[in-house]
C-alpha cells in the first residue's frame, strides 16, 4: 500500500532504531542513484546538442553544395545549348572547355562533400567552438547564400 517498511507493535527501541536506519541508508542509496542518473542525463543533453549542432552544419553544407550545383548545372545547360546551336569551329572549342572545366569544377565539389562526414566530428565541432570558428564558418555561409561570396572560393 506504499509503506517501505512496517514495525509490529509492541517494539523495541532497538527495532525502531534499526528501521530508522534502514530507510536511510535506503534513502543514501536512492540519492546516490538519483545523482547517477542526473549525470547521465546531462552527458546525454551535451551528446545530444553536439549531435544537433553536426547535423545542422552537415544539413546547412549540403544545401550549400545543392545550391552550387545547380548553379552549376544551368552554366552547363547553356553551354550545350550554345554548344548545339554554334556553327564556328573556335566557339565550339570554347564551349566544350567550359564544359570540361565546370564538370572538373562538380567532381572536385563532389569529392568534397563525400568526405563530409569525416569533416564533421564531434572532436571538430568542439574545436571550432572553442576558438569560435563556428559562428565564423555560419557568417561565411550566410554570406555565400547572399551572394555576397563566391562559392567556390
Amino acid at each position: 500500500l506504499g509503506a517501505d517498511d512496517y514495525l509490529v507493535k509492541p517494539f523495541t527501541k532497538d527495532e525502531l532504531i534499526r528501521a530508522v536506519h534502514t530507510q536511510i541508508q535506503k534513502q543514501s542509496v536512492f540519492q546516490q542513484e538519483l545523482s547517477s542518473y542526473q549525470q547521465e542525463l546531462k552527458k546525454l543533453k551535451k551528446t545530444n546538442h553536439q549531435l544537433q549542432q553536426r547535423k545542422h552544419i552537415q544539413e546547412e553544407m549540403l544545401k550549400t553544395l545543392v545550391e552550387d550545383l545547380r548553379g552549376n548545372f544551368s552554366k552547363v545547360n547553356l553551354a550545350i545549348h550554345l554548344l548545339k546551336s554554334e556553327n564556328d569551329q573556335e566557339k565550339r572549342v570554347q564551349y566544350l572547355e567550359v564544359l570540361e572545366e565546370e564538370l572538373k569544377w562538380e567532381i572536385q565539389l563532389l569529392e568534397k562533400a563525400s568526405n563530409l562526414n569525416h569533416v564533421i566530428t564531434t572532436e571538430n565541432i568542439n574545436f571550432l567552438q572553442r576558438y569560435k570558428l563556428l559562428e565564423v564558418l555560419n557568417q561565411y555561409q550566410e554570406n555565400s547564400h547572399n551572394g555576397m561570396v563566391n562559392p567556390k572560393f
